[in-house]
């Protein structure tokens, strides 16, 4: 999906790229069940001792709670467009 307009990072309070959001469908409805970094390592993917993205796919995949639910989105910040 292209967010030409920017609606939906807006929308959802993204702040800065990457800025992870992962959803899942309850009931006919969108959840957020994590909003955050990718990993604990923003320089060097291969040094992250923790995958946050990672670990709550798999959670969702395995039906359980993701445990962390939401870290801080490190990165560029989002340079917004004049639409």
């Amino acid at each position: 999906m292209f967010n030409e307009t920017q609606e939906v990072a807006r929308r959802y309070g993204a702040t800065n790229t990457p800025h992870v959001y992962i959803l899942s469908k309850k009931i006919g409805k969108l959840v957020v069940e994590y909003v955050g970094a990718i990993d604990n390592n923003a320089d060097d993917a291969s040094a992250a001792d923790k995958k946050y993205a990672e670990d709550a796919l798999n959670s969702l995949l395995k039906g359980e709670n993701v445990a962390t639910a939401g870290t801080k989105a490190i990165g560029c910040s989002i340079k917004w467009k004049k639409v």
